[in-house]
């Protein structure tokens, strides 16, 4: 008698997806945690179906009963993950085999348990009238029931962090999500595996031909992915192009990009660009805020992507508007590396303009046109872009041998690409082209850069320059001395997402998940690390992360716009700003983000 039983797939994937209803990072939209679930039983069943197959592979070949097969593989794995135990430093190899190696024994372990409820399952049906619905409906429940324990006891763990526990309506929507989407990776995997079956099994080679068929079906998916992605790729860059009614003409001001006079044309900008040199601090703003006369009109140089045809003609041109417009004869000049689609953030450079009295300067190129998250591929042109333009900077002061003070600035993908600019230079890299110091926000996880000056013991690299902050409160608690030497300023929220996420998290437990007592407050005490679980509950709070209202400034995730007036006048140096005038300065950082919200909203 043929019982419909689990898969072993389904069991350890269910368990799983029961393990993803804990607390992370930020808080989840029901369907988001729907997405979360159902692509963790989805890659969770895919590894334990690749061991169930590696287990067959084993009895067909050896001649040996399940039961030794997979007491083996158990062993294995189990002792695989003893013998490569997590380290410090280790490399992802490492991690991938210890991982391994308990996906493994936990597979085989749990089909083993699927095994013996379908034998016992079987000689009770045997012995029952209508035992072949009886035992498998039995089964269901039992499972149904440890399931919804396992969710609540994951639930739980919200009150345990003081978090308010997700609604009962909205677990059920994140279940039928996931379900959803769990059983349409699970219907299209099916009908591929039938389709194939049924054109081998008509033909006088059916190994070959499910090989080619498997094969040709995994191109065919891939292709379409590509295709999709290169489109979508397409329609977005091809949007940074709009024009907007708010932002349409080109500025009125000689120190800005695409003023009078200006070689760079408006609409070359893109829309970010466009945006940006249209938001310049004008005088009587600065006058009437700060209660003094301006000292200058601030400058802002931005090159588009489209300003000029490739990376050494846009430096030269970021040159030659600085010489136009007066840049090299600000006391100040900020180098900002912007985000993925050229946005450069408007809040550090216009606290910036008060703070300095429009006596500064703001020079960036764009190097990409798509969002940070679609621009892993811009990483390297990026940071090549920032370090061209820092050379020619500082080729600029040395042939006339004066020039202001040359400041970092960075956010996100835009942090990681001015860091890796240096890459292999430790802090020296910023020394040699004489660089005052730098203020990176938000700094993603993967900077190759910030891993060498805090994890290497290099000799170019001065630890006592730069320190990680969560808050201003961080740099306020450190005695004077140790605030006098610092010159680079990493600011980075404990539960900031986009600061770690990475593959890693699907092999390897990250510092972050250590002792609970150990933990900052706003990162989880009862969150566990577990193997995929962690990886696709991080990548949906990096989604979320810098979900913002205009006007209204937090300091959680990748939110940083509640700390960064003061980390610019601590990081830029403005000990001259009053207490008044920053509270002033706060208020209308407020009152601009809103202002220009509402004109993009009406263009």
């Amino acid at each position: 008698m043929n019982l419909p039983t689990p898969h072993t797939g389904t069991a350890l994937g269910l368990t799983a997806a029961a393990e993803s209803f804990q607390p992370s990072l930020m808080p989840t939209p029901a369907i988001d945690q729907g997405i979360v679930a159902g692509a963790t039983l989805a890659t969770s069943g895919l590894a334990a179906r690749l061991v169930e197959a590696g287990i067959g592979a084993g009895i067909r070949s050896t001649g040996l009963p399940d039961v030794a097969v997979r007491g083996a593989v158990i062993a294995v794995g189990a002792g695989t993950a003893v013998a490569f135990q997590q380290r410090k430093g280790e490399s992802l190899g490492r991690a991938a085999v210890r991982t391994a190696g308990t996906v493994m024994a936990a597979a085989a372990a749990t089909g083993a348990a699927v095994r013996v409820v379908k034998i016992v399952g079987k000689r009770v049906a045997e012995r029952i009238p209508g035992g072949r619905w009886i035992v498998p409906t039995a089964t269901a429940l039992e499972a149904a029931a440890v399931g919804a324990y396992v969710v609540k006891s994951r639930l739980d763990r919200f009150e345990a962090d003081g978090r308010p526990q997700p609604e009962l309506e909205s677990v059920a929507k994140s279940i039928a999500v996931a379900g959803a989407l769990s059983g349409g990776v699970t219907a299209v995997i099916s009908a591929e595996r039938a389709g194939v079956r049924a054109v081998a099994g008509r033909t006088p080679a059916p190994l070959a031909v499910k090989a080619f068929g498997h094969s040709a079906s995994l191109a065919a998916v891939a292709g379409t992915a590509a295709f999709g992605l290169r489109t979508l790729i397409g329609k977005i860059e091809s949007g940074n192009n709009r024009i907007e009614g708010a932002y349409a003409d080109p500025p009125g001001t000689t120190t800005v990009t695409a003023g009078p006079d200006s070689p760079v044309a408006f609409d070359s900008l893109g829309l970010q660009g466009r945006r940006f040199v249209s938001s310049a601090t004008p005088g009587e703003s600065i006058t009437a805020l700060m209660g003094e006369p301006p000292r200058a009109e601030p400058v802002r140089v931005y090159v588009g992507w489209a300003s000029a045809p490739d990376l050494e003609s846009r430096v030269d041109l970021a040159i030659e508007e600085l010489r136009r417009t007066g840049g090299f004869e600000r006391s100040l000049l900020i180098v900002v590396s912007p985000a993925g689609t050229g946005y450069a953030n408007y809040i550090p450079i216009e606290a910036a303009e008060y703070m300095a009295r429009g006596d500064v300067a703001t020079v960036t190129i764009q190097y990409g046109r798509r969002p940070s998250l679609m621009s892993a591929d811009r990483i390297t042109p990026g940071a090549h872009h920032h370090r061209l333009l820092l050379e020619a900077i500082a080729a600029e002061r040395a042939r006339t041998g004066s020039g202001p003070r040359i400041m970092l600035y960075g956010e996100s993908l835009g942090a990681h690409t001015s860091q890796d600019a240096f890459l292999h230079e430790g802090t020296n890299g910023l020394t040699d082209l004489g660089i005052a110091g730098a203020l990176w926000v938000g700094t993603p996880h993967r900077s190759e850069w910030k891993e060498q000056v805090w994890n290497d013991d290099r000799p170019d690299t001065d630890r006592s320059i730069f320190a990680r902050f969560n808050s201003i409160g961080d740099v306020r608690a450190l005695d004077r001395a140790a605030r006098d030497t610092l010159r680079i300023y990493f600011l980075d929220h404990h539960n900031d997402p986009v600061t770690k996420f990475g593959i890693d998290l699907a092999v390897q437990k990250p510092e972050w998940l250590g002792p609970p007592t150990e933990r900052p407050a706003t990162v989880p005490h009862t969150q566990q690390w577990l193997p995929l679980v962690t990886f696709w509950q991080t990548i949906i709070d990096t989604k979320n992360a810098a979900t913002v209202i205009p006007g209204e400034f937090f300091a959680t995730g990748h939110d940083y716009r509640a700390d960064l007036a003061e980390f610019v006048r601590e990081a830029f140096e403005f000990d001259d700003v009053s207490a008044e005038q920053m509270e002033r300065i706060e208020a209308q950082l407020r009152a601009s983000e809103i202002d220009r919200a509402d004109r993009i909203a009406r263009s």
